[in-house]
């Protein structure tokens, strides 16, 4: 480095601890980032098959006609997908724990 030409090593050193530990976290930033991309992939396949299931059921219908719901909206899906998601996040990551 540029400190060592100048007899500089005590300012070197720590740099250079500094800059291998955050070159060597980058695997593990990585592994996280793909963590949760497969765990966004996984919760939309669920909320897709979930909004399915629910639209062929009628369950936003039913809902309104015996006044659990409002309107006929997507509020159930919408958690549901929610739902699914911290499931599949909360799976995953404890399986990479493990």
């Amino acid at each position: 480095m540029v400190f060592n030409i100048f007899k500089l090593s005590f300012i070197a050193t720590p740099l250079v601890g500094m800059l291998s530990s955050i070159t060597g976290a980058i695997p593990n930033i990585l592994k996280v980032a793909l963590l949760l991309a497969a765990g966004w992939v996984i919760a939309s396949l669920l909320a897709m098959l979930v909004r399915r299931a629910g639209k062929s059921a009628s369950v936003g219908r039913t809902l309104t006609k015996v006044n659990a719901a409002k309107a006929e909206a997507d509020t159930d899906v919408i958690s549901s997908f929610y739902m699914c998601f911290h499931a599949a996040l909360l799976l995953l990551l404890l399986n990479h724990l493990s």
